[in-house]
């Protein structure tokens, strides 16, 4: 229940102002975030998979110079995989860099609209998924790419994930 909690109050907190950079390369290769809303960069959006009442779904809004993400990934049972951090496109390759009290960065691709997670995933991020569940080959696809379809992705409570 304790853990449960705690995934909730990470959630809860991708529209955080307090949240950290996102580290880069360093080699200037990083995208920008830019404000606004309509056309805000190129990873503001709503990504999804699967429908019903659960569908798998990733929210990302940059502002200013960092970006946020919210993610909840569904399996059987109502167990799920939930988080919330920052997010970084280098090229191709986005990394999702948990906030949260285990160590946990993700490693995915984009391309064309479609986040494909890797298969390899660090064992701290078990800590932000149900026995049985993982994030690892995920993939997702851009339903819209403004700060509005973004705030469309709900956590595992019905809440809005990046809000």
């Amino acid at each position: 229940m304790r853990k449960s909690l705690i995934v909730l109050a990470l959630v809860a907190g991708c529209g955080a102002r307090d949240q950290p950079q996102p580290r880069g390369s360093g080699n200037g290769s990083e995208t920008p975030a830019v404000e606004g809303d309509a056309a805000a960069g190129p990873l503001t959006g709503l990504y999804q998979s699967g429908g019903g009442t659960r569908p798998d779904q990733m929210c990302i809004v940059e502002k200013g110079a960092k970006a946020q993400f919210g993610i909840t990934l569904w399996a059987p049972n109502l167990r799920a995989c939930s988080g919330a951090g920052t997010a970084t496109l280098s090229g191709d390759r986005l990394r999702l860099a948990m906030a949260g009290d285990s160590p946990c960065a993700l490693d995915a691709t984009l391309k064309d609209g479609i986040v494909t997670f890797s298969d390899a995933i660090p064992a701290g991020c078990a800590y932000y998924c149900g026995a049985g569940t993982s994030f690892a080959g995920a993939r997702l696809t851009k339903q819209g790419g403004s700060v509005a379809d973004a705030m469309k992705a709900k956590d595992v409570a019905g809440e809005k994930l990046c809000g």
